[in-house]
């Protein structure tokens, strides 16, 4: 009988533990974190109009439905060169909308 008592607690006891964990860790963990995985961002979706490689960076110009967005790219720019294409429909993750964003990927 001891034995199903101190299981029934135990089982009883990670269930408040997880429940609380999912409930309220995002929220006290969240200011510890980096704004990039925090998952505080905004997606802001687009479509690729122009875009222009110079040496170490790739400037986008993007058209979303909150108007158009220049986005400079200084990360894995030639990766991003070849992938990115006008016409394509890309999802920025950012903190808002802004006519110039400097980002790197």
């Amino acid at each position: 009988m001891r034995g199903w008592l101190i299981l029934i607690f135990t089982l009883l006891t990670g269930v408040i533990v997880g429940i609380g964990a999912t409930t309220m860790g995002p929220v006290l963990v969240a200011p510890y974190l980096p704004k990039a995985i925090s998952g505080q961002g905004e997606r802001i979706h687009g479509e690729v109009v122009r875009k222009q490689r110079d040496t170490n960076r790739l400037l986008v110009k993007v058209g979303t439905p909150q108007g158009p967005m220049l986005v400079t790219f200084t990360r894995k720019v030639a990766e991003l060169d070849l992938l990115l294409e006008p016409g394509d429909t890309v999802t920025l993750v950012t903190t808002g909308y802004a006519t110039f964003r400097s980002r790197s990927a």
